[in-house]
């Protein structure tokens, strides 16, 4: 099995105890980090009405993160189509290539992000096509050389600073609906095992786009990103105590309630219900949990599964001190089983 490259999706969450500001900061420390270890992009993803997340501006923070890194991609991940418009996300795209050209990209979902009323105020109770939606941002951007009807209302609008060449567009999805329209559209395609943990269906979805698609101008090669939740630690027993702080919030979340990301200790004094225990286990399925190597052994089972040309991995870590060591422990450790490759100092790669 080929090594793949390794990505970072910063959530940027807020731990208890903590506030939106400082969790804006940390992210900047792991930006940072990422370049120097060798991690080859680091999103930010689109979250709304939930402090559990300081970022519901992922190019606001791919501005900052571009901003101080010299070498590392920067993007969203994913941008949320239905949240926006069309024209709204090729501006985005065309002044983030402007401010740093050949570092930038974004990646697309269908997903509000959010719950139902807030995703109401957010897209202002209009409803959300998203294949339309898509197929007018292509339009605008120049993906795949497609142009409006010469009796398009939108024909002679740009969204400049209209970059000399697309920048990287991909699509993000959990269920695999998404694959093969990403292939045939010549676009990188990322799947979340984090909200999907049926290997089975992220197997399917990476052979359904790698065997729908089209080469583009952004993406001459298909391109496929796998996305997981590792909480690695010195033992299984360690990281499966770390992981119960997620598995709290996660659970609070699914109830409709607000709250920061938990600590294992919150997690212990907690008065599980088993209604919460049940949705507590659907968290922890979603997350690779073990010691440097148990996380080892199920990486390389689902990179054997699903054979994606990248890794990226999402940390919910209950310090930003435990974040920095846990990027740098996966980092090592991946690569010294051969199964991730870092960049070195001089690279830049999309």
């Amino acid at each position: 099995m080929k090594p793949v490259t390794l990505s970072l999706l910063d959530p940027v969450s807020v731990p208890e105890g903590s506030d939106a500001r400082t969790a804006i900061s940390d992210a900047l420390d792991r930006a940072r980090l990422v370049e120097e270890l060798g991690y080859r992009r680091v999103w930010y993803g689109e979250h709304h009405n939930n402090p559990f997340n300081a970022g519901p501006v992922p190019e606001l923070m791919s501005v900052r993160a571009a901003a101080h890194t010299t070498r590392i991609t920067v993007g969203t991940g994913a941008y949320l189509l239905g949240n926006t418009t069309p024209l709204r996300a090729a501006e985005a795209m065309s002044v983030l290539d402007a401010m740093y050209p050949g570092r930038t990209e974004m990646a697309f979902g269908r997903a509000p992000g959010t719950d139902g009323v807030a995703a109401h105020a957010l897209r202002g109770g209009a409803d959300n096509d998203f294949s339309r939606q898509l197929a007018e941002l292509l339009a605008f951007t120049g993906h795949q050389d497609q142009e409006w009807p010469e009796d398009h209302p939108y024909r002679t609008v740009r969204p400049e600073p209209m970059p000399p060449a697309p920048a990287p567009m991909w699509l993000a999805g959990a269920s695999g609906n998404t694959a093969a329209m990403a292939g045939e559209l010549g676009l990188g395609y990322a799947f979340s095992h984090i909200l999907t943990p049926d290997v089975g269906v992220a197997a399917r979805a990476f052979r359904a786009y790698r065997a729908a698609f089209r080469p583009s101008k952004a993406f001459p090669e298909p391109r496929a990103i796998l996305s997981i939740h590792p909480v690695i630690s010195h033992d299984d027993a360690t990281a499966e105590r770390l992981s119960t702080g997620f598995q709290l919030a996660w659970t609070r979340m699914a109830q409709g309630q607000s709250s920061p990301l938990a600590s294992p200790e919150t997690a212990e004094a907690h008065a599980w219900t088993e209604a919460e225990r049940a949705v507590a286990r659907q968290a922890r399925a979603g997350t690779v949990v073990g010691g440097r190597d148990s996380v080892v052994t199920q990486v390389r089972a689902l990179l054997e599964a699903c054979e994606p040309d990248e890794l990226m991995v999402l940390l919910t870590d209950h310090t930003p001190q435990l974040q920095l060591w846990s990027l740098r422990e996966i980092a090592d450790a991946l690569r010294t089983a051969g199964l991730v490759t870092l960049l070195g100092a001089a690279e830049t790669v999309r």
